[in-house]
């Protein structure tokens, strides 16, 4: 994914990160094996429960820390045992 998505430190937000480019033909997500956020440590980004609708792995974020810009990668399985890697980019800012 190379769009960047932004959002501000105190907003709790909808976000998702679309397989639909990395699933082969005939196959289709079967579980979300972890979803995480780089960089880490204090005030880092909190990553909710993920989901999987359709070619997508949908999550909630909230918090980051203002100028920094997030890796968040999603890790799958398939119907057919292949492992998927999909992320994106989040960039957390105060847009006052």
């Amino acid at each position: 994914m190379s769009e960047v998505l932004t959002k501000q430190p105190a907003e709790k937000v909808p976000y998702a990160i679309d397989f639909v480019n990395l699933i082969p033909t005939g196959d289709s997500l079967a579980t979300v094996t972890s979803v995480a956020s780089y960089p880490s440590g204090s005030g880092d980004l909190t990553i909710g429960t993920a989901v999987i609708e359709g070619t997508e792995v949908r999550f909630v974020v909230e918090g980051g820390i203002e100028g920094t810009t997030y890796c968040v990668e999603a890790i799958t399985l398939t119907t057919l045992g292949y492992t998927l890697e999909g992320d994106g980019r989040l960039f957390v800012t105060d847009r006052t």
